[in-house]
């Protein structure tokens, strides 16, 4: 699993990098030069180039942090915490799978058919992994609305 979340960062990261490349091309561009106060073409795509490469910065740093960890056999005696794939079951009987991870929350990746979400410590669906048991019911608040859970497998 660390293999192809890594495999899956570095892709983002070799997109978003040919992005800023792109668009610090279209900045530089000596036809984008602006001729008056609203030709903002080469002033936009600067911007965009910068957070295009802050976006590359953070990728890699998330790469690194993934590059750093060990994979850890899970089993139903064990807690949820940063390395563990889980799936949850929600309100309405459908699964959720996450992977408890150093950096990227938000991140979904489709592995093996599955849509896996790459979720941190330190959201509120991290904190409330962090620690728990399968078979422990997971209340959270997202965007202000109350989610349930339960933890149904430890990987």
């Amino acid at each position: 699993m660390l293999n192809y979340i890594r495999n899956d960062l570095i892709k983002l990261r070799d997109v978003t990098l040919d992005a800023a490349v792109d668009a610090h091309q279209i900045a530089t561009h000596k036809e984008n030069v602006a001729e008056n106060k609203y030709d903002t073409l080469g002033l936009e795509a600067a911007y965009l180039a910068h957070g295009q490469s802050q976006r590359v910065s953070e990728y890699n740093a998330a790469i690194a942090a993934y590059n750093r960890m060990s994979s850890i056999n899970f089993d139903d005696s064990m807690p949820a915490t940063v390395g563990a794939l889980i799936k949850l079951i929600d309100d309405t009987d459908n699964m959720i799978w996450i992977f408890l991870g150093p950096s990227s929350g938000g991140v979904i990746l489709d592995y093996e058919g599955l849509k896996i979400t790459l979720v941190t410590p330190i959201s509120p669906l991290g904190k409330a992994l962090q620690g728990s048991f399968v078979g422990d019911d997971i209340n959270v608040i997202s965007a202000g609305t109350p989610k349930n859970y339960q933890l149904a497998e430890i990987y």
